[in-house]
């Protein structure tokens, strides 16, 4: 991935970079700003554009076979379709009928101090439950930011945190944080960025490997 060109990031992407390329398809998805300021440009030149919406697992497992099939490798994406499909199904088989922990996944911090955490309507959070949890604020709707208070308040059995058990760490030392149960009781976790908040077959990893967490935490009890 180091050796590939750059064509943009989080400020903007460069449409004359894109083009110096000469690519047969671009992909973006509607979350960047890559869906604003390359389909038009794109579509003007005649290159195709695919923009992947990823709502859902469900949708997560058909943009593989949309990529496959647009990239002439159908056979190979059904494949990998089929094989992540078998993944998720041997997870709700080895969580069905076990107790689901209230969790709380925090995935980003505001500069303004509000909280980003994984919310219903999202593949995220769909994640999250398919690995064996609930949410700890299941009335939070279709917020992505809630406050420190609110966090705090809703007391989780488990503590989330999507980044590097550093950020953690900082996190958990902060007043009020260091005195939540689940970090008292050694419940709060990292799960990996790139496995829950982009979308892909990594995100199937972080399913198996938070199942399996919170199945070690389960023996331990929730109390």
């Amino acid at each position: 991935m180091a050796r590939l060109p750059r064509v943009g990031g989080r400020l903007g992407f460069s449409v004359d970079a894109v083009v110096a390329q000469r690519p047969d398809l671009v992909i973006v998805t509607p979350a960047r700003q890559a869906a604003h300021q390359l389909v038009d440009p794109m579509e003007r030149i005649g290159v195709p554009v695919m923009v992947l919406l990823s709502r859902s697992l469900g949708e997560v497992i058909g943009n593989v076979r949309l990529v496959a099939k647009a990239a002439g490798v159908e056979a190979r994406g059904e494949a990998l379709a089929a094989s992540l499909e078998q993944r998720l199904h041997a997870v709700d088989g080895q969580m069905a009928g076990r107790a689901a922990p209230r969790a709380l996944m925090v995935t980003g911090r505001m500069g303004n101090g509000m909280l980003l955490v994984a919310r219903p309507g999202t593949y995220t959070h769909e994640a999250m439950l398919r690995a064996g949890a609930r949410h700890a604020l299941p009335g939070i709707g279709t917020l992505a930011q809630v406050s420190p208070e609110a966090a705090l308040a809703c007391d989780p059995d488990v503590l989330l945190f999507a980044g590097a058990q550093a950020g953690l760490d900082e996190l958990a030392r902060r007043p009020g944080w260091r005195d939540m149960r689940a970090v008292r009781a050694q419940r709060a976790i990292t799960v990996a960025r790139a496995e829950f908040l982009i979308p892909g077959p990594r995100t199937f990893d972080g399913i198996e490997s938070l199942a399996h967490r919170l199945l070690q935490l389960q023996r331990k009890g929730w109390k």
